[in-house]
């Protein structure tokens, strides 16, 4: 079951995220199911966190990469990846 306070401890440990990173997250967590599914817009992400909608898709892409996001099948559609907090604070990146 997905955990917003968790994901927040989580992330904030998460020294390779940027600020933009972290921010397109905790919207994107606002929107979450308890599954850790999310279906929401781009230009949504961008309103609500004031930044620009190429901004987001960078920092989407970015948290895909960083084993944050999984793409989900749908143009809007993620799912949410609380990551190990150990693995984390080590530093490791998920294969």
């Amino acid at each position: 079951m997905f955990n917003r306070d968790r994901l927040a401890f989580v992330a904030k440990m998460d020294r390779s995220l940027s600020g933009s990173e972290k921010l397109v997250l905790f919207v994107l967590s606002t929107y979450t199911a308890p599954t850790g599914q999310v279906f929401v817009d781009r230009r949504r992400i961008a309103d609500e966190a004031s930044l620009s909608a190429d901004t987001v898709g960078t920092c989407v892409s970015s948290l895909v990469d960083k084993g944050w996001l999984q793409q989900e099948r749908g143009r809007h559609a993620y799912r949410i990846l609380v990551r190990d907090p150990e693995e984390v604070a080590a530093g490791v990146l998920p294969s």
